[in-house]
This record gives C-alpha cells, structure tokens and sequence, in this order.
C-alpha cells in the first residue's frame, strides 16, 4: 500500500466557516462507512424540498500519514473542475482540480486525489495527482475520459485557461505516482473545457471551449479533436476542428453566435487545422478566423447528452448586446445544445440555443455544467457583480423547466452572513453526476469561497472553500 493511501484523516486548521480556527487532532476510525466528513458547516445550502447538501472537505482539512515524517496531505482552496472513477476496491477516486494553491514552496495549478468511501461520501485518503512544480498555472473544467468514450486507461483532463510562461494547454492526469502528460496537439488557445464523448465506429472524440490567448478579445471557438484510439490522443496522432456555421444560418457577415435565437437552429461543420498551426497560438488565432469559425464571447463547460451519443451542452458566461458582437461583462448567458452527425461527427445537424439571460431565462453566467437522463445541473460563476449569490440550477430536458436547487452561503471577509438578495463574490465552480456512486440523482460540487481565508499547504494561507455532495429529490437519501 502506498503512502498516500494510508493516509488517516484528521482536521488540523479550517479557516472557512469561522473566524476561528481549532484543531481536533482526532484520527478518522477504520471500516466501513468510516470515511471522514469535515466538521465544518456546509458553505451552500438546498432549495428545494427533497433536496440536501452534505459537506465533504474544506479548505485546510489535513490527511496525516502513518508514516512517521512523512508530509500531510492538506486540502486546498480555490477547487475546481472534478471528475470520479472508481478505484476497483468498493470505493472511489475524486479528483479535485484547484485554480491556485501552494504546495512545496512552489505556487501553481494542482489536482487532489482522493479515495472516497461510498458508504458514507467520506474521505480515506489523499494525495497530489498534479503540483505546482509540474508548471501549470490556472486550471478550468476537468472531465474523466474513460471506456464510456472509448480510453482504455482513465484519466482526468484538465484544461488550462492561462499560463505565465508558455502557451495554455490540457494536462492528461492518471494519479497514482504516473507522470502527468502534457496534450499541446489540442490546440495553442486558452482552453476552458475538454469532454470526450462517445461515438461510434470505434473512433474516439473530444469537444474542446477554448479561444484566444489574448485577453479582451470576446472571441471564443468550440472545437473538435478527432482521432483513431487514446494512444493516439496521447502521442498527438489526431486532427484538430473548429466549428463553422452554415453561412445561410447567419443573417449579418461577422460570423458571431451573437446572432443566433433561441428556437432557430442552424448547422455547421467542423473544419480541419493543421498541426502545425495547432501547435502556435498567433497561427491558430488568424486561421480560425480565415476559415469563418462562429465566434462566442466567453465558452465555459461542456457535458455529454445522456439521451443522445451523439450530442453534448455548453455554456457561454456572458450575454451579447442585440444584434452586435459586443459582449456584455455584466451578465447574462447561454446554454446552447448540439447534434452531431453520427455517422460523421464533424457534421453538425443542430446547434440550438437552449436557454438566454437575454430572452429573460433566470441564469447568470453559467459556467460549469454536467447532465443526467433528465436534467442539465447548471452552476453560476457571477463574478462578483451578481444581484444574488452564486446558484446551482437545474434544466429539465423534458419539462423545459428551470429552477434554482442550491445557492451559495456567501459570507463577507468577515465571516458575517450577506443580506438575502445580496451577493456574487462567491462561486459554485464544478459539478460532477456521481449516481453510479453514490446513488440516483447525486452530484458532487465545489464552491469557492473568494472573500475567506483558510490555511493551504506548505505553510501558506489561501482562498477558502469547499467540497460538497448535493442529492436531489430523486436520490433515495435526498432531503437526508
């Protein structure tokens, strides 16, 4: 057994829930549904009947070895993108991607990795997947890509929206001491969101958001990463698309999503880029653009259609003014759907807008996002400049219907509850369908807690946060 897996969970420091920090010192006990629970009090609340928030682990909860000497695992903030599997024994991997966190002197990008018993959605274990030192700076929207979309050998992949010393990229983690593998291929861009998704005829394809490296240019592409097996995606052997729309579909000439309705469809095409233009970010950039890709303004996550292989959701954060490019910083947003050609998924049969802030749908700048058989989990990021605290909304695919199921217990830096009605500086920042774990209608989340404090590895201090589990009406332990 390695160490990181016989690590025994204790709380050291949590700085999110108070103004106070304590140490309890006590060892989770062995067995069974004897995974540890933070002590801390759930930092978002449900909404709805039938519905629960259960917190997991928060900022500063700490995993002491058994070994003697050996270093601890601490929790840290700013948590992320997530993605679950199993780990072949009766529990599960989570993995945790944080923004920013600070761990052996070094500042950077980081993924946890933590070993859940499923008895209890407590925590045996952990350890890091991805560290600072690896050099990635800040982390996206994560997703598992596993059998399901045709990889043999699971991994999380993270998509990096900045860097400070090179291009963005999409880091392939596998955990367990294996090296993490960085996918330049994927395209030189500032990448938000990296999903597989099933096809068939034994291909394999990834929906990558992502745009320019050059901030304040509203310009955002949804892109298409074919290629033959997951050695393939790993050694670069592929090809890299950029979706274009019909040009009948658009009534003006700047190729913007600003023009589409909800209720009015169109088609598109995934065209080929070169892997050589690919591979730089200025080349990437001019050609997209040559080739009439649809521009968004700020892509954000993408998540499977249970019902349909062949299609997928994403978001787009911000709103358009009407009937221009211009992009509106304030708010707003869409949930867009497609359909693919199954057949040839570089053929889009459908892209239709879902739902609009702009047409009067109550969301505000949705960002990550994930689906089950019958409703798409829609999580808000509003940036600090929401009328409300963060969200998380669920879209019934078949009602139409959309209704707020969680929100954020936003606290100033202070630690003092906000006003109702006040809020945003807070954010529900990933969201994962975890019911093959824990059960029908569970979904794993993170909030970032951006005005506290809390203790992070190596001796420094950082954001605060948290990870939790909501279970919704149809859980058979929702409202519990």
């Amino acid at each position: 057994m390695s160490r990181a897996h016989s690590l025994l969970l204790a709380v050291l420091l949590s700085g999110c829930a108070s103004s106070s920090h304590g140490g309890g010192g006590m060892r989770a006990a062995a067995g069974p549904g004897a995974g540890y629970l933070t002590r801390q009090a759930p930092l978002a609340r449900a909404l709805r009947a039938g519905y629960s928030v259960l917190p997991i682990l928060t900022a500063g909860d700490t995993l002491f070895a058994e070994e003697s000497g050996a270093a601890p695992f601490v929790f840290a903030g700013r948590a992320g993108g997530l993605g679950v599997r199993t780990s072949g024994d009766g529990n599960a991997f989570v993995y945790v991607s944080h923004d920013d966190a600070f761990l052996d002197a070094y500042e950077g990008g980081m993924v946890s990795r933590l070993t859940m018993d499923l008895r209890n959605a407590g925590i045996y274990a952990g350890d890091y997947a991805l560290r600072p030192i690896d050099g990635y700076n800040a982390l996206a929207h994560a997703k598992i890509a596993d059998s399901r979309a045709g990889f043999l050998r699971p991994f999380l992949l993270v998509s990096e929206w900045a860097n400070r010393l090179r291009t963005p990229s999409v880091a392939a983690v596998e955990g367990g001491g294996a090296p993490v593998q960085d996918l330049p291929w994927l395209g030189a861009m500032s990448h938000k969101s990296t999903v597989p998704i099933p096809l068939s005829g034994g291909r394999l394809a990834m929906i990558l958001t992502g745009g320019s490296t050059t901030l304040g240019t509203g310009r955002d592409q949804l892109y298409l990463f074919l290629a033959s097996s997951d050695a393939d995606v790993l050694s670069g052997n592929g090809t890299l698309y950029v979706f274009r729309a019909d040009p009948a579909a658009l009534r003006g000439a700047g190729r913007s999503a600003a023009e589409l309705r909800r209720g009015v469809p169109i088609t598109g095409t995934f065209v080929p880029i070169d892997r050589g233009t690919a591979l730089s970010p200025g080349a990437l950039e001019s050609r997209v653009q040559q080739l009439g890709c649809l521009n968004f303004a700020r892509l954000e996550d993408v998540a499977i259609d249970r019902e349909r292989g062949d299609g997928f959701y994403f978001t787009d954060r911000f709103a358009y003014a009407t009937g221009t490019t211009l992009l509106s910083s304030a708010g707003g947003g869409r949930l867009y759907h497609v359909l693919l050609d199954p057949f040839d998924p570089t053929q889009v049969r459908e892209l239709s807008v879902v739902l609009d802030a702009g047409e009067g749908d109550d969301l505000y700048r949705p960002s990550s996002i994930d689906t089950d058989a019958e409703c798409v989990m829609i999580q808000e990021d509003p940036g600090a400049r929401g009328l409300h605290p963060a969200r998380i909304l669920r879209f019934d695919v078949r009602t139409r219907r959309l209704e707020p199921v969680a929100v954020c217990l936003e606290r100033d830096s202070r630690g003092r509850a906000l006003a109702e009605g006040v809020g945003g500086a807070w954010e529900t920042s990933g969201i994962v369908n975890v019911s093959d774990f824990l059960g029908e209608d569970s979904w794993l989340f993170t909030v970032q807690a951006h005005t506290l404090r809390a203790p992070q590895a190596s001796s420094h201090w950082g954001e605060a946060g948290q990870l939790l589990l909501l279970r919704g009406a149809r859980s058979p332990r929702g409202g519990k």
